[in-house]
């Protein structure tokens, strides 16, 4: 029961501190930025193979994995972080949204973790709740927060055709059907903010909005 405890505090606290952490120091001059993508790229990569969870149920086990992992993602986002200082434009929508996936990749981690043995019914009830609100949810929140800016980037620097903003749309939508599925009313409102990105005197507009919310069609004027 003490080390479920302790699995406890450490899922409920790594939100605040990766918060704490998500501001990156200032870009030193000359770095080329195509390296700086790549050695991100590799740290994603070995967080994302990153285990959490212990067939036997050892609670010392898990902490010491979600310490890990929670480490790990604190270098991720540092280093996605240093191509938005520099404004990269060929990489910030793809930097910014690898940190989107990186938290819903810590969400889903999240979600996996098993009920300590030992629980009451009750006491299993809450653990899975406070998963999911503290936890599961937390990150999938911060991951939102970061697919819907790397969409912001790439109508700023007309990026629309970059690969990673098509699978970000594509996130975005799974967001949305999610929410629609769920009765809940954010799958609206997220739909609602897509088309809202776009400024309405870009010349482009409809095109644009066409790309965010596939299917999507300019309101008809009213006949006189």
């Amino acid at each position: 029961m003490r080390a479920a405890a302790v699995a406890m505090v450490l899922v409920l606290g790594a939100p605040a501190l990766l918060a704490r952490q998500a501001a990156g120091p200032a870009e030193e001059k000359g770095q080329d930025p195509d390296a700086i993508f790549q050695r991100a790229e590799r740290l994603y990569a070995d967080f994302v193979k990153m285990p959490v969870g212990s067939e036997t149920g050892d609670m010392r086990e898990l902490s010491r994995q979600l310490q890990a992992k929670a480490q790990r993602i604190q270098e991720v986002q540092l280093a996605y972080q240093k191509l938005l200082e520099m404004k990269s434009r060929e990489h910030i929508v793809a930097a910014t949204f690898r940190m989107g996936c990186a938290y819903e990749q810590m969400g889903l981690a999240m979600r996996s973790i098993p009920v300590p043995a030992g629980l009451t019914e009750e006491q299993a009830e809450a653990f899975r709740k406070a998963i999911e609100l503290q936890g599961g949810s937390a990150f999938e929140d911060r991951a939102l927060h970061f697919f819907k800016a790397a969409l912001r980037w790439a109508i700023k620097f007309e990026r629309m055709d970059d690969p990673f903003t098509g699978q970000c749309i594509d996130k975005v939508h799974g967001y949305i059907a999610r929410y629609r599925k769920a009765g809940d009313a954010r799958g609206q409102a997220l739909y609602d903010e897509l088309l809202r990105m776009v400024p309405a005197d870009n010349p482009q507009a409809d095109a644009l909005r066409r790309k965010l919310v596939p299917g999507w069609n300019p309101p008809r004027s009213k006949a006189r």
